[in-house]
């Protein structure tokens, strides 16, 4: 059986601090944890298990992991769902990435997107369409939390995250020409897309709060059906919209 402080160290995942200090995050759920076995292998140290289905040799859990049992009790202790699915697994931190291991063709360039719902969904999104390098403006809601994690479905462990600023995205990629949503910006339907570019896009309060006029940037804006009374366009949905677009025309 696991111990206390494992537990414990296991439930301090749950903020950003911690998961920062050690260097380490945890999934929960079984298909989670297969996608985490299937694409990261190396970086996982420990599966936790309370549900006496799952066996151990019912995964391909390589010699260097650590297969952990609790009881109902510990798993609710360090889960950070309502309802724990039983299995849980803790993996270290991917090396951060220098701009030479994000030469892709698109990228996404996110800003001030702060629900972790829509952050998750834009991942899996990202990995559907092909996109795998997701870089970080300020603002955003960490990648590695727990609801951005559930979200993503496991397409979080197949996405290269890197933190970075304005200045960096120009320095490092200054031949991928910017796309950057704004409600004043152009139909993109009407857009040539390149063969390599990246797509901008902040929270749907406040938009690309870093984005200055200075850079060479081609706004655009879904439009909405005129008989249409919402608002406003949820981040995820447009991200998704836009990336299909992309996709659709460099293939």
């Amino acid at each position: 059986m696991i111990s206390r402080n494992q537990l414990k160290m296991i439930r301090t995942l749950q903020t950003k601090k911690h998961r920062q200090k050690y260097q380490k995050f945890a999934v929960e759920g079984e298909k989670i944890v297969r996608e985490a076995l299937q694409e990261c292998a190396e970086r996982i140290e420990l599966i936790l298990v309370s549900n006496p289905h799952f066996r151990k040799q019912d995964f391909p859990i390589p010699p260097s992991v650590i297969w952990e049992e609790t009881d109902d009790i510990g798993m609710k202790s360090v889960s950070s769902l309502q309802t724990p699915p039983g299995i849980l697994a803790v993996i270290r931190m991917p090396e951060p990435p220098g701009p030479e291991r994000t030469q892709v063709p698109w990228m996404l360039y996110l800003d001030g997107i702060r629900d972790p719902g829509n952050l998750g969904t834009i991942i899996r999104s990202a990995d559907w369409f092909g996109i795998t390098t997701i870089l970080f403006g300020p603002g955003c809601v960490d990648w590695s939390n727990p609801k951005v994690i559930q979200a993503s479905m496991g397409s979080v462990f197949r996405i290269t995250f890197m933190e970075v600023d304005l200045e960096m995205v120009t320095t490092y990629w200054p031949d991928h020409p910017l796309y950057a949503g704004d409600i004043a910006g152009d139909d993109p339907r009407k857009i040539i897309w390149p063969e390599k570019g990246i797509l901008m896009l902040g929270g749907e309060s406040h938009g690309l709060t870093s984005l200055v006029s200075s850079l060479p940037v081609c706004r655009l804006c879904i439009k909405r059906n005129p008989g249409s009374r919402a608002e406003s366009l949820n981040v995820a949905t447009a991200a998704g919209i836009l990336m299909s677009m992309i996709s659709g025309s460099t293939r």
